[in-house]
């Protein structure tokens, strides 16, 4: 079998799972998104990496190991219905796995703000005891193609699985005949994670990461030693100064803390002066990019190839090194954007993914879920570790 012929059987693969995922009630919103995907990627041999990913990651949950795969997969339907990702990027929505319904949301970002204890309001009669589930991380599919055409795939396992993960890698790639870009790394944190679950019995896939105490304590000053985010004490400034309500603002500060200019020197001197509120400021290029489109087509303009432009540019890192070209900077003052919006894309230096971001932020939660209802079996494993 040859490459091409791979391709398509995956490509048929995908579609299959697409129809068994949704059951055909999402509609246009994904299939939509499917076919625009297939159309950019066709060609090329990502759907191979997220299908060796999916079978790799698939080995590993048989076993009982949580991985992770980072970057901007996680923008990639398709990543999820090979079991690449576990989050698809969809626009958030409740939906009821009993009938198929599902409604997406028009007020929030990110599905761990909507409320998955929602009683199904469709099914009816005596049996009807469940409730809403939820999903979707609003990433557009442009935010896989910044990264160009042959992007690398980098999956994080615990180290007790890295030796048969790398090993199937090269067993696949060997049977497929062709060398893909796919690192498997260790990763320390989920090593935590595995002891914790191994010695609670509580899976990460169990844990209600919905729960409004668990977004009160990570606001608190008492958990930052247990928590695997850099620069802490800027963590509890940007806590201190944005105050975040939501699950998505708890994203954000995830972001921030991982980029480079976007909030020392740049957003946090927006916020200190008044010159922003912080749900009006882009962290992720994403949004950055859903943001512009969003005011251009609410002035009646097609502003997609700007938004995408200006996104991918500050994915690069470019308007931190080069004057932002004049065609580009009068765009962005024909859709309104002032010259602090322009002068903030251009502070930034290095910005992480949205995508990256929500597994970074969800690993933080799982860590936090076990040492508050674990606190025994929390501190004998870290400190043993120490």
């Amino acid at each position: 079998m040859n490459i091409s012929e791979l391709r398509e059987i995956l490509w048929k693969k995908a579609y299959q799972k697409l129809i068994v995922w949704d059951q055909e009630t999402m509609g246009s919103e994904s299939l939509y998104r499917f076919l625009e995907e297939k159309s950019a990627l066709r060609e090329r041999n990502d759907i191979i990496c997220f299908d060796i990913i999916g079978r790799i990651r698939e080995r590993a949950k048989e076993l009982g190991y949580y991985t992770e795969t980072i970057r901007s997969d996680g923008s990639c339907l398709i990543a999820f219905l090979l079991g690449a990702v576990d989050d698809n990027p969809l626009k958030p929505y409740f939906y009821c796995d009993e009938n198929g319904w599902v409604q997406y949301s028009t007020s929030k970002e990110f599905y761990l703000d909507l409320c998955d204890q929602r009683p199904c309001t469709w099914c009816s009669g005596e049996n009807n005891n469940h409730n809403f589930k939820t999903g979707g991380t609003n990433i557009p599919f442009e935010a896989y193609l910044w990264r160009g055409k042959k992007p690398l795939h980098r999956v994080n396992v615990p180290a007790a699985f890295l030796e048969e993960g790398r090993q199937m890698l090269m067993n696949i790639s060997h049977e497929y005949d062709v060398s893909l870009p796919i690192t498997i790394e260790a990763e320390s944190s989920l090593d935590l994670i595995h002891d914790l679950e191994e010695k609670t019995g509580i899976k990460v896939s169990d844990i209600p990461l919905h729960d409004e105490g668990l977004l009160k304590a990570f606001c608190t000053d008492n958990i930052e030693d247990t928590l695997n985010i850099p620069n802490k004490d800027i963590c509890r400034n940007m806590i201190g100064l944005c105050k975040p309500k939501t699950f998505f603002d708890l994203l954000k500060i995830t972001g921030m803390a991982h980029s480079t200019n976007v909030w020392r020197n740049n957003a946090e001197i927006l916020l200190r002066k008044n010159l922003y509120a912080f749900d009006e400021i882009p962290v992720f290029a994403e949004d950055i990019f859903l943001t512009i489109r969003k005011e251009a087509e609410r002035r009646g303009i097609n502003g997609k190839g700007l938004a995408n432009e200006i996104a991918y540019n500050v994915v690069r890192g470019y308007y931190s090194e080069n004057q932002m070209e004049d065609e580009i900077a009068n765009s962005l003052f024909i859709v309104d954007f002032d010259n602090q919006f322009e002068k903030y894309i251009s502070e930034i230096r290095y910005i992480i993914s949205k995508s990256h971001a929500v597994l970074i932020l969800k690993r933080q939660l799982y860590t936090l879920w076990y040492k508050i209802n674990y606190p025994n079996e929390f501190s004998l494993i870290t400190e043993s570790a120490e």
